[in-house]
């Protein structure tokens, strides 16, 4: 190779190098991580400006800035309608402008609260809960009110609370909240649940919180849950607020029936309802067609089924429960047929005090327990067992004793099971082995601090689904025998009404749900270990 092509060369992987390095995106390797908030070095007009009458605010920041969420974090306390431009929303940034309608009240002292929705545009660092006020009068509202909000069921807040505040005037009634906008809004602060309303006027107002999940500041029933101090409170306060929110029982409604199978329909509703009161009227054919219901697992509906197929263009359907009554038209399509199918809900390992669950997929008219067989898998030897069925939810419970760590059969030969159609049964044959005493851990639980009975005190797992479950009519040692590993948390309910289950509360009937107390450590069960423990509340 002659001087002169080494030096092509040489010179070409020169360029090559610079040129990669010029492409190469993101910090230099070795440069320190970027963990600095980004920071606001002018406001115009600048923050808390008094006798405020721009058409827009600008924001500068230190370094290219973008918002996150912005719909949901970013709040104007009171409402301001329509809402401020907020420009840019889509793209980085070191200005942000914000453009306000002609629509501010006279007098009044206005707070953008930005919640977390400023993050520098490399790294994500959040400028958290920045806040801008301003007044359209001569000074700025200076009191706060402080709390907290938490779930009146489960053990943590799974959407964003806001608590609204409204002026206690002439104007208000209780449908305020169903309606019109708050005169002042907060969100609580992230898992901590925290809440401070700032920049407020003295005066008394009515405290309520919402899980607004259309984030249109009022509060629609079917979708939000709510929360509300029982009373007015006065600012200035010192008083630290304590909320729960809860999901208020609907109404019932019924939804329009769709049909899904031959002789079945999909009825949605609202509300909870009550097995015993649903009536169905065929208004034609009252004599012509039969019909059961049965509840949906998964949803809020029923199937409705009915017998015989009817084939014409429409019948007319009445369905009551108590006082409630809607009328529909069904039109029958001539789908196939449905055939008996019959699904497994309990699993192997079988615990020592569960029951094989079978659901069919319709309705059964009778059970023939002479073809039904339970016996031990090692020996044959035949288990005496007890058959429940429940129509509401159409489940087959098959329970007997058990003993550990033995698998047991369970044989349902045909023509045991006869649908409301007219179907059977093929063979059905499951087989089940329970699991071994040392597989559960035992609670000694001890609880003080509960002066109010009777009580349900429940261990829930973290999903807040029920382990165990006992009933107190005055404090005593409770002892949970044979509970699964993990860690769980104790429930206390506080039954006021004595119908050992937990009641919500009713916002326009000034009623708080029943109260709820969680242990603030989880109970650590461990397989073959006893666990003392005492709980003060």
């Amino acid at each position: 190779m002659n001087k002169i092509t080494f030096l092509k060369i040489a010179g070409l992987v020169f360029i090559m190098l610079i040129i990669y390095a010029c492409a190469k995106k993101g910090r230099p390797d070795g440069g320190p991580i970027d963990e600095q908030p980004p920071k606001v070095v002018k406001a115009s007009p600048p923050n808390y400006t008094i006798n405020f009458d721009q058409e827009e605010i600008q924001i500068n920041f230190d370094e290219y800035i973008k918002l996150e969420d912005p719909r949901s974090q970013i709040i104007f306390s009171p409402p301001i309608e329509p809402r401020p431009e907020i420009d840019p929303l889509s793209f980085a940034t070191k200005k942000l402008s914000i453009l306000m309608p002609d629509s501010l009240l006279d007098n009044t002292t206005y707070t953008i609260n930005f919640g977390n929705s400023i993050v520098d545009n490399n790294e994500g660092n959040p400028l958290p809960y920045y806040s801008y006020v301003f007044s359209t009068g001569d000074y700025l509202d200076s009191l706060s009110v402080k709390g907290r909000v938490r779930d009146a069921y489960s053990r943590q807040v799974e959407n964003d609370i806001s608590i609204m505040l409204y002026a206690l005037d002439t104007s208000y009634t209780d449908s305020a909240v169903y309606k019109k906008n708050p005169r002042y809004i907060a969100y609580a602060k992230d898992s901590t649940n925290n809440f401070e309303i700032n920049n407020l006027k003295a005066g008394k107002y009515k405290m309520i919180a919402v899980e607004d999940n259309n984030r249109n500041y009022t509060y629609e029933p079917q979708t939000d849950k709510i929360g509300f101090f029982k009373g007015s409170i006065s600012v200035p306060t010192d008083t630290i607020y304590d909320i729960a929110v809860f999901k208020e029982q609907q109404p019932i409604d019924f939804k329009r029936p769709a049909q899904i199978t031959k002789n079945q329909y999909l009825i949605g509703y609202t509300g909870t309802i009550d097995s015993t009161a649903i009536n169905v009227d065929f208004l034609n054919d009252q004599d012509s067609l039969s019909w059961v219901i049965e509840k949906r697992p998964d949803s809020d509906s029923l199937n409705l089924w009915t017998t015989p197929f009817l084939d014409r263009d429409s019948i007319a359907m009445k369905i009551s429960h108590h006082q409630v009554i809607d009328t529909f038209t069904l039109r029958p399509k001539a789908i196939e047929k449905d055939s008996l199918e019959v699904e497994q809900i309990t699993k192997s390992p079988l615990d020592l005090f569960d029951a094989l669950s079978l659901k069919p997929n319709i309705p059964l008219t009778d059970i023939d327990t002479s073809k039904i067989k339970t016996y031990h898998k090692k020996d044959s030897t035949p288990v005496n067992f007890k058959l429940d069925y429940y129509s509401y939810s159409n489940q087959v419970i098959i329970s007997h004793n058990k003993q550990e760590n033995t698998s047991y059969v369970y044989k349902i030969m045909p023509g045991a099971f006869q649908d409301w159609l007219g179907n059977e049964n093929d063979t059905l044959s499951y087989t089940l082995k329970t699991k071994k005493e040392s597989d559960y851990g035992n609670i000694d639980l001890t609880i003080s601090g509960i002066n109010e009975f009777p009580a349900i005190i429940q261990l829930v797992d973290d999903k807040d689904q029920v382990i165990k479950s006992t009933y107190l009519k005055e404090n005593r040692l409770i002892n949970f025998e044979y509970v699964k590993p993990g860690e769980l948390f104790v429930r206390v309910i506080i039954d006021r009404n004595e119908n050992k289950i937990w009641d919500t509360g009713d916002f326009l009937k000034n009623k708080q749900p029943e109260i709820i107390i969680y242990s603030k450590e989880p109970i650590k069960n461990r397989a073959n270990w006893d666990v003392q423990q005492s709980i003060k509340f």
